[in-house]
Formats: C-alpha cells, structure tokens, sequence
C-alpha cells in the first residue's frame, strides 16, 4: 500500500470535511465525536499551511527521514512550529488555539463528559476561527 502525500489543497478541503463532519455529530447529539474530529481539522489545515510556508506540494514532503518524521506527528503545538502563521496564532487568536490544544488523538478512548455539548460547541467554534486565519 503507498502512504498518501496530499496537497495543500487536499489538506484544506480535507480540513473543512472534518470541520463538516464536526457539525453533523454535534447535531446528532454526538459531542465527544464533534470535539474529536474538530483536533484533526486544525491538523490538517496546519499541515496545509506547512507547505504553503516552506513551498512544499505534498505532505509530507520528499525529506529527509527524520524531518519527515518530525512531520508525522498529531501534537499542534509543534506543527504550529513549522509555519509562518505561528506568532499570530498564539497571540492574535490565543483564546481559540488553547481550547484547540486541549485535543489529542488519545481522546478517541474518553468516554463522554458531563459538560460535552458545552466543549464540543467551544472546540467547533475555535476551530471554525482559526481554519479561517490559517
């Protein structure tokens, strides 16, 4: 099987899907998917603006072995590293990335929480904001 290296533009329709995907869970009373699925929109618009800032045409790009490793990883803090969007995100738009931030792949495995509905609805609503500026 060949590993996929979508393009920024893949990464950002890939992004809105899930975004999309956000919407329809929380309307479906489904709020821990809706916050899950919202961690991996912001991923791949990141991944989207990593190439753009380094003039990349596919993710990961053909590098050498341990940047496109550095490159494999879900941790947002350290894909916003690799852009040029990095400083406005964490001052500008500081409120939505720390609700963001608090995702991580490891969530697929909580079980729902009580305040759900209040979490996913922040989580959509920062992801909303900051697919807009990256």
């Amino acid at each position: 099987m060949v590993a996929l290296s979508p393009s920024p533009a893949d990464l950002d329709v890939l992004a809105q899907e899930r975004l999309d995907d956000a919407y329809a869970l929380l309307h479906a009373g489904r709020y821990a998917g809706a916050h899950y699925v919202c961690g991996y929109a912001v991923e791949m618009k990141l991944k989207a603006q990593i190439c753009r800032t380094h003039g990349w045409v596919e993710y990961p790009p053909e590098v050498g072995a341990r940047l496109a490793q550095a490159l494999k990883t879900h941790n947002l803090d350290q894909l916003l590293l690799f852009t040029a969007v990095g400083p406005t995100i964490s001052t500008v738009h500081r409120a939505p990335w720390s609700i963001v931030l608090e995702w991580n792949p490891e969530q697929r495995y909580e079980l729902t929480s009580l305040r759900a509905e209040e979490r996913a609805r922040a989580m959509i609503d920062a992801t909303k904001v900051l697919l807009a500026v990256l």
